[in-house]
């Protein structure tokens, strides 16, 4: 499995001022980083100061990279190519490190988070999936525990295109 890393620069954007000096770059890598013959996604965010010296965002920044271009005025492929990665971004980022093992695991921490505004506290996760009696859960004969290893997630075939 080859590797594939890029990064894209969407342009200059008005984040620190009202003149557009602040360039926004987006870079995605994915590819058997596991070792294990499975394919990992990644994505990283950078919200350049004007001087290009510093960050005023990077890393984990999509949601406000999302912010700054779902309010400029970029073209429609560039919005339509920001929409996907921001779409495997919110599915995929690092999918081999989740904490939960199956869906049904995934679906209940879903929504603990709707019904508690979003906000994450492991220890009341875990409550929660004691309660809806998903904390463990079967995959291929084996109990799993939420949290208790990263579990890989598959990503779809029409998503890997």
């Amino acid at each position: 499995m080859s590797n594939y890393r890029k990064t894209i620069s969407f342009g200059k954007f008005p984040v620190t001022s009202k003149r557009k000096l602040n360039e926004v770059n987006v870079s995605i890598e994915y590819g058997d980083d596991t070792g294990h013959g499975l394919p990992r996604f990644s994505v990283c965010g950078e919200v350049w100061s004007s001087s290009h010296r510093d960050y005023e965002y990077g890393g984990q920044c999509l949601d406000e990279i999302n912010n700054i271009l779902c309010h400029s005025d970029i073209s429609k492929e560039k919005l339509e190519l920001w929409k996907n990665i921001y779409y495997l971004w919110k599915n995929y980022h690092l999918n081999d490190m989740n904490a939960f093992a199956n869906d049904i695991q995934e679906e209940a921490v879903n929504e603990y988070l709707r019904l508690n505004g979003g906000k994450y506290d492991y220890n009341k996760v875990c409550e929660y999936l004691k309660e809806k009696g998903v904390y463990y859960v079967d995959v291929d004969g084996k109990k799993c525990g939420y949290g208790e290893k990263w579990y890989y997630k598959q990503i779809p075939e029409k998503d890997v295109k």
